[in-house]
């Protein structure tokens, strides 16, 4: 078992690991498309969440279908512009992770992380 000691010289003045760049997969776009779109609409947790939170939102004294497609379209134009911002995030995110003072950044909140958990454990009664 290591001492708190050794978590320390481990994570907080560790050298910085690179990153390498992937190429990713090579799949092609529209397969990989034909993938999550499919992977989407046999999801269950979509459905339920159509069938239970949806109809709070329709009047079924006009057409509620036109309603419906509404609310789906525009809950799915939100999915879409909520999951480019996170790939924009992640894309510059990931080049400042992987630069020296981003990696110097993590291996210090880790350690940090880990000292936390020993002051908890020590100070823990049971």
């Amino acid at each position: 078992m290591r001492s708190g000691l050794q978590y320390y010289e481990i994570y907080w003045r560790s050298p910085t690991k690179q990153v390498e760049a992937s190429l990713g997969g090579t799949k092609n776009r529209k397969l990989q498309f034909a993938e999550g779109l499919t992977l989407q609409l046999t999801n269950p947790k979509a459905v339920f969440f159509f069938m239970s939170i949806f109809p709070q939102f329709v009047n079924y004294n006009s057409n509620f279908v036109g309603q419906f497609f509404l609310l789906v379209v525009t809950y799915s134009g939100l999915v879409i512009v909520i999951h480019a911002l996170y790939a924009h995030l992640a894309k510059s995110a990931r080049g400042w992770l992987s630069s020296e003072k981003g990696g110097r950044m993590v291996n210090r909140v880790g350690g940090g992380t880990f000292m936390c958990f020993g002051v908890g454990l020590a100070s823990a009664s049971k």
